[in-house]
């Protein structure tokens, strides 16, 4: 019984340890005027863009935020001062647990449980020195340069036809990493621009064995922060390759997240799926219109004319289906 209760206490200390971890980072950030860009937790989520929505359970809280002005300085502040905040309150709990254990003031089975959550919580410290570690190391790598390189020209205003997406091959990085996913939207997005479809396939393959995509065992569980990559194997295997079984299955992952997410390119995948795969005109009407109207949510140029070529071509092959009708 006393092994079960302590199992159980790990178990939930990563939900409890994440939450606390990211209110943490939301208390402090706040402070040194970061802004929230998304957030999720349990079965809520949060976007600047697009307010809030309903999503499948997630156990991890996931909060990133930003800030306008000297953010590399300020996050590295906040980073230090949040470290702190967690390793103390770590050393302070278990501190805590163990005495209330020797001691028995509390019955020593409740206590287990709450021991469990303190294993949890070094683990956790454990776990973010060495992701922490890996980020450092990753920052000044060829390819993350070049995904802070195309951020920096989208936020200047230049369209895909500026911006230069090498293929990710050239760089040679490993598969699974954070770093590839980001640079894999761009080069998916760039491939997509030219209309060069077969460019699109081999980086739709990257992006598969890059996300660790499973069609066998169909995992529904994903990373909020990797939205986009889920996005793009939706759209791709709706309206540039179809495959109902893929589509459906991606669909199935995302659609509480896709129908609470107001941006464009959310709607444009949901007009794309019921457009090519369920051959549903109406709501393919309904959301190809949306994402028309959401596009001036997108802060950069270069995205809104990409989602707009997208979503033009779209809105006129249901013309095109309504006419034949």
């Amino acid at each position: 019984m006393g092994a079960m209760l302590f199992i159980l206490g790990v178990f939930v200390g990563i939900s409890v340890v994440s939450g606390f971890r990211g209110l943490v980072t939301f208390a402090v950030g706040k402070i040194f005027g970061f802004y929230v860009e998304y957030f999720r937790y349990m079965t809520f989520s949060w976007r600047k863009s697009g307010g809030y929505c309903k999503i499948g359970f997630s156990p991890i809280c996931e909060l990133r935020m930003n800030r306008k002005e000297k953010a590399d300085f300020y996050a590295v502040v906040t980073l230090v001062i949040k470290t702190l905040v967690c390793i103390t309150t770590c050393i302070i709990y278990c501190i805590l647990m163990i005495n209330l254990w020797r001691n028995e003031t509390i019955y020593r089975l409740i206590t287990l449980f709450f021991l469990g959550i303190g294993l949890w919580f070094v683990v956790d410290n454990i776990s973010y020195f060495v992701f922490l570690f890996k980020a450092v190391k990753e920052r000044s790598s060829p390819l993350n340069k070049k995904n802070a390189e195309i951020t920096e020209q989208l936020k200047n205003g230049c369209t895909l036809d500026e911006i230069e997406v090498p293929d990710h091959r050239v760089y040679g990085v490993k598969p699974f990493s954070r770093e590839l996913l980001i640079y894999l939207v761009f080069e998916f997005m760039k491939k997509l621009w030219d209309d060069d479809i077969a460019g699109t396939e081999e980086v739709v393959s990257s992006m598969e064995k890059a996300a660790n995509v499973d069609y066998i065992l169909k995992p529904t569980e994903y990373l909020f922060e990797f939205s986009l990559v889920y996005y793009n194997l939706l759209y791709f295997y709706s309206a540039v390759r179809k495959d109902i079984h893929r589509a459906e299955y991606f669909y199935g992952m995302l659609s509480e997240q896709l129908h609470g997410d107001k941006d464009a390119n959310a709607m444009r995948v949901l007009a794309a799926y019921f457009l090519y795969v369920r051959n549903d005109l109406n709501s393919a009407k309904m959301y190809a219109c949306k994402a028309e109207e959401a596009l001036h949510n997108f802060p950069y140029r270069g995205e809104r004319l990409f989602e707009d070529k997208l979503i033009k071509a779209m809105i006129l092959e249901i013309h095109q289906r309504e006419a034949a009708l």
